[in-house]
């Protein structure tokens, strides 16, 4: 299957190779069985290691898109493709592939060593460029865990896609209590923190829905999405009595279009989005709703962000070559597994400010607190799809469990649950230990005015004040007022010797204020 199909659920055909690949393979099996006349040590120079291939930079792009698995690692590692409007079709640069040993540390299957495949990126006069270097692990244990099926999903808009994400949904809802737990918990002690308006889904139509007409209050989604450039769709005070009739969808930006899917095929009948259910030229709504807006999104099933979107026309769904971050695995040799390894794509949901890892949606600072505060996430991202809550992390590229690094809806929760004492003791520890998760991945990201700096992140601090008792003032806690605006202290914390000893000590710039 090329990577270039239109069809929304067409998938990519693993561990398929072009004619040049077949050979690099077979000298790879040769090599590492022992039957190749090659004979590698560390202490060979790169120079000397035979060269098994060499491509032209649009052929190896080209063969990737056509659905050869090893070219697609390839193109991945050093001159990434995932559409046609990405070939360099005017490139002359090559990429030269050598035969090469990599250190392992520490030894795996009884070696310190294995085969590699040594990449470069090359002029046509020999000048080198950029390198890098893809392993070969070999061995009875050489291979994966069996991945999702959406993983192979050439666009994030597949059925496999949208059932993944329903069994994501469904176990945090079934087995996270803490999920749940943070979704019925209010910021403010206000009973009327729930969205005066919200875009009603019926089968084939929408509409906007006064909630206080409802006998109940529904189960709704909520939108993370960046405005950008382009002219969004607003609710105003002139258009109101019309879209309580009717929203004509094909007036919606492509973003909003999207999101209005993926709501209707999770299986729910409410989304809100803020340009549509704030009346945007009403300064006493906006205001009314701005100041229950952490509740909004704690209070939504879950949220949609729309990760890999620069403004309303993007969208939230995007095709990608999903066999640049899959392994290809082969048969090395009798009982024994092979994989040449993948590249993962370099932007992440753990990334947020500016930069080439950093998805367009976490360049904004508004963005963390509709992230931190929703109790679960759905990610469309440039090149994946992610779910965040507080129990779990997942994508379809990787898999599920437990995050090996604490995210930031984990921090906040936390954070909340601890009982702090206002003394420099391990209760100070805990709490700045989860502070700082929040407070660094908000700080990077942009915000149109600085006078925003703490407005854009009110919420949060409500949470804390109300959970723990403490007091934020311009930033900074009341309680550790002192340590605040003249140091930060790194504890180490010894508990079996129950002392609390002081490391190292440096300024602190709280939320960027001082």
């Amino acid at each position: 299957m090329t990577i270039l199909s239109k069809d929304k659920n067409a998938s990519a055909q693993p561990n398929v190779l072009c004619d040049t690949c077949i050979e690099i393979i077979n000298a790879a099996k040769d090599f590492v069985n022992g039957s190749s006349s090659i004979h590698l040590s560390e202490e060979l120079i790169e120079l000397e290691r035979p060269i098994v291939a060499q491509y032209n930079v649009p052929d190896l792009q080209r063969s990737g898109l056509d659905g050869c698995h090893f070219c697609s690692i390839v193109s991945q590692s050093l001159v990434p493709v995932h559409s046609a409007e990405d070939v360099l079709s005017s490139s002359t640069l090559i990429v030269t592939i050598r035969m090469g040993v990599s250190r392992v540390n520490p030894p795996r299957y009884g070696s310190s060593t294995m085969p590699s495949l040594d990449v470069w990126l090359t002029e046509k006069d020999g000048t080198k460029g950029i390198k890098t270097n893809l392993p070969m692990i070999t061995g009875s244990q050489a291979h994966t865990a069996e991945p999702e099926d959406a993983c192979w999903s050439i666009s994030t808009e597949s059925d496999a896609m949208f059932n993944l994400a329903k069994e994501w949904l469904h176990d945090c809802v079934s087995a996270h209590k803490s999920c749940e737990e943070v979704r019925l918990t209010a910021i403010s002690s206000s009973q009327s923190s729930f969205p005066e308006y919200l875009v009603c889904l019926s089968e084939d139509s929408l509409r906007l829905c006064h909630t206080e007409s409802l006998h109940t209050r529904p189960s709704y989604l909520t939108l993370s999405h960046r405005w950008g450039e382009s002219q969004i769709f607003t609710l105003t005070s002139h258009n109101l009595s019309s879209l309580l009739s009717d929203i004509p969808i094909q007036a919606l930006p492509k973003t909003f279009q999207d999101a209005i899917k993926v709501t209707r095929r999770m299986g729910h009948s409410y989304i809100w989005i803020d340009s549509l259910c704030i009346i945007q030229d009403s300064r006493e709504h906006w205001e009314k709703e701005s100041a229950i807006m952490g509740d909004i999104y704690r209070g939504s099933a879950f949220t949609i962000a729309a990760l890999g979107a620069t403004n309303g026309d993007s969208g939230c769904f995007k095709t990608r070559n999903p066999l640049c971050f899959q392994p290809y695995i082969f048969e090395a040799g009798p009982g024994k597994l092979g994989y040449l390894s993948s590249r993962r794509e370099r932007k992440s949901t753990q990334f947020t400010g500016y930069g080439p890892t950093v998805e367009p949606l976490h360049e904004r600072a508004w963005v963390v607190q509709e992230r931190v505060l929703s109790p679960r996430t759905l990610f469309y991202g440039s090149f994946d799809l992610y779910w965040e809550c507080i129990e779990q992390d997942a994508s379809a590229t990787i898999g599920r469990g437990p995050s090996a690094i604490a995210g930031v809806k984990q921090a906040l929760y936390q954070a909340c649950n601890l009982t702090v004492s206002g003394a420099f003791d391990e209760s100070y520890v805990a709490f700045w230990s989860w502070w700082r998760a929040i407070v660094t991945n908000y700080n990077p990201c942009g915000l149109t005015y600085g006078t925003d700096k703490l407005v854009a992140i009110r919420g949060i601090i409500n949470l804390v004040e109300s959970k723990t008792g403490m007091h934020n003032v311009a930033g900074m806690w009341k309680e550790y007022i002192l340590s605040d605006i003249s140091f930060q202290t790194y504890f180490g914390l010894l508990i079996d010797r129950q002392y609390v000893r002081r490391v190292a000590i440096r300024p602190l710039r709280g939320l960027g204020l001082a």
